[in-house]
């Protein structure tokens, strides 16, 4: 049995179960757009940086990515075949579509570049692009989950785990050369 709107948009319910699920949405709201505060915050932070140190004559230092798989390794050729198969320097991967589409969006040319290689992209852009692809909504979690699931597969296809890259600062992305990175990978 419904009830009168509450100021907030609510509808009461005499059992309190919609109020519950309405706010339960309205906290999930908060979180991703607090989520993409923080992103951007992050992204301020680190373009001051880059300008203090040109300011002061001196060059950026260099990225240093996931101490975890600390790695030098740089992915030369990559090739997605379509659905989830991809081919990366020769050793082949197939992934569920969750993580295909991850991989697609780590591979991709667009980001933030600082390298010779594909650009950084951010939690939030991983996560909208994830969801346009997958048409599954992601959380910063189930996106590390995805990350960690996705070196495990890395690791036995006999690749570096470490060619997916992950920065506190700067998001994540795929250890690969840019002219390497297929256009048509999103």
């Amino acid at each position: 049995m419904y009830g009168a709107t509450t100021k907030a948009g609510f509808t009461e319910q005499s059992d309190g179960a919609g109020l519950v699920r309405a706010l339960r949405q309205q906290l999930r709201l908060v979180q991703r757009k607090l989520g993409s505060l923080a992103d951007r915050l992050s992204d301020a932070e680190y373009q001051l940086e880059r300008l203090e140190a040109s300011l002061r004559g001196t060059p950026m230092p260099v990225v240093k990515a996931s101490l975890r798989y600390p790695s030098d390794a740089v992915a030369r050729n990559f090739k997605w075949l379509g659905g989830g198969f991809f081919q990366i320097d020769g050793a082949r991967l197939q992934l569920s579509h969750m993580k295909a589409s991850l991989l697609r969006i780590l591979a991709a040319e667009n980001g933030r570049r600082l390298d010779a290689l594909v650009g950084w992209k951010s939690n939030q852009e991983i996560r909208a692009l994830l969801d346009k692809l997958a048409g599954s909504p992601s959380t910063s979690h189930g996106i590390s989950q995805l990350i960690y699931q996705l070196r495990r597969d890395f690791m036995k296809a006999g690749l570096d785990p470490g060619l997916i890259q992950s920065h506190a600062r700067l998001g994540r992305r795929l250890a690969l050369r840019q002219e390497s990175s297929p256009a048509a990978c999103l």
